[in-house]
């Protein structure tokens, strides 16, 4: 099993920015889907919230990630309510992690024998791993210290095996910024480097 994640923030610094959204997907090794899928928006605090909106600019939220919130929808659907339980942030984020924990319960990740502990998988995972253990930590305990990291495999192959077929095998670069639809996108990626992979052995 591999446990799929992607993680929207108001910006890149685990200690000054905030979780906005997160998504989860269960696949098995073959990276087939497992149940359905998990996501939830968070609404930040206040002034962050005001920052993305652009009503109130703050130095920890770069305006390349206010466009972008923005075009995408995040930040109207945090303005809409999102998240509504709890006052403050933290108690978003503890409602969060028990809503995750409950789905993954029914995907397989917790068994009445116990946690099966997959890796963590996903486009630049480091990135979401380093926000889950600064915002989301109870989850940790729930995964694997390895990641199946996409980007990583994207750039050996275009980089280092020369991997230019993209018609047969396009991969699929996530450009939304919407945690859901991004896991879907490097999912399909991994499927493709994993069938060129495939067709080569055939070949052998």
């Amino acid at each position: 099993m591999i446990l799929w994640t992607d993680i929207e923030t108001t910006g890149l610094n685990p200690n000054s920015n905030h979780v906005i959204e997160i998504a989860l997907v269960a696949t098995d090794d073959d990276l087939n889907r497992i149940g359905s899928d998990f996501t939830m928006t968070i609404r930040p605090p206040d002034s962050a919230l005001r920052a993305l909106k652009g009503d109130h600019p703050s130095p920890q939220i770069d305006p390349y990630v206010i466009k972008m919130h923005q075009d995408n929808g995040l930040t109207e659907e945090l303005e809409a309510g999102g998240d509504a339980h709890g006052d403050v942030y933290v108690q978003r984020l503890s409602y969060t992690v028990a809503k995750a924990v409950d789905w993954m319960a029914g995907v397989g990740v917790i068994t009445d024998a116990g946690r099966t502990f997959p890796p963590l998988g996903g486009l630049s995972v480091h990135f979401d791993r380093m926000f889950i253990g600064q915002h989301l930590p109870s989850l940790l305990k729930y995964i694997n210290h390895r990641n199946y990291d996409v980007r990583s495999l994207i750039m050996m192959f275009r980089g280092v095996l020369g991997f230019s077929d993209v018609e047969r095998y396009p991969l699929v670069e996530a450009s939304t910024h919407r945690a859901l639809e991004d896991i879907h996108a490097t999912i399909q990626s991994a499927r493709q480097i994993v069938s060129y992979i495939e067709e080569r052995q055939r070949e052998a």
